[in-house]
């Protein structure tokens, strides 16, 4: 199964072909500040900063989860003394990113990507590397795949009537209440039917 990284470093080696195939992973990061200069300009590194989750359901079994990704430039600063060539450069790269990201979905399950800034990481005479931040959203809940949630899994567990059926989804809730010990028969019963969709 690929992943979201691997779609994004997909989409910029084909997409963008300044960086010549040179778009890594995260675990090849530390690469951007050899001073040796073992990397060439024009690379790039896509690196995941961070995700936040919101629960869109009161069991939290249905989740809107936030993705920031960085994506960081190896620009060449070395043409002008005062490192200016690598900041000027950076209208560039912002340029090609937004031609292969900006508003493209990694999956047909995510938000379409936005950019939600930058920031220089390194300059020196020689190489500056520029961290431009993207972000993208998807919903996951219990119903993926056929599984079920945490709570409709016990809810089967224990028998629970309506859970067994479409995806293992509650249907309905029949509640029985008693106010004499040791009685046989409720006094009073309620079936609540639930919206499954």
């Amino acid at each position: 199964m690929t992943t979201t990284l691997e779609r994004l470093i997909d989409a910029l080696r084909t997409k963008v072909p300044a960086f010549q195939n040179r778009v890594f992973g995260a675990a090849e990061f530390t690469s951007a500040f050899d001073d040796a200069g073992a990397v060439p300009t024009s690379s790039a590194w896509v690196v995941p900063l961070s995700d936040s989750a919101e629960s869109l359901s009161q069991t939290g079994t249905c989740v809107r989860i936030t993705e920031d990704f960085g994506v960081y430039v190896l620009m060449d600063a070395s043409t002008d003394g005062r490192g200016q060539a690598g900041v000027t450069g950076v209208a560039g790269a912002r340029t090609l990113l937004f031609g292969a990201l900006l508003g493209w979905q990694p999956t047909k399950d995510h938000n379409p990507i936005i950019y939600t800034g930058g920031e220089i990481v390194r300059l020196d005479r020689a190489r500056l590397v520029y961290q431009f931040t993207f972000q993208t959203a998807f919903t996951i809940s219990g119903k993926e795949a056929g599984a079920l949630s945490r709570q409709q899994a016990d809810l089967q567990a224990v028998g629970v009537p309506g859970t067994h059926g479409t995806n293992g989804i509650l249907s309905a809730v029949d509640l029985a209440v008693d106010f004499s010990p040791g009685g046989t028969t409720p006094d009073h019963e309620a079936l609540i039917n639930l919206p499954t969709t």
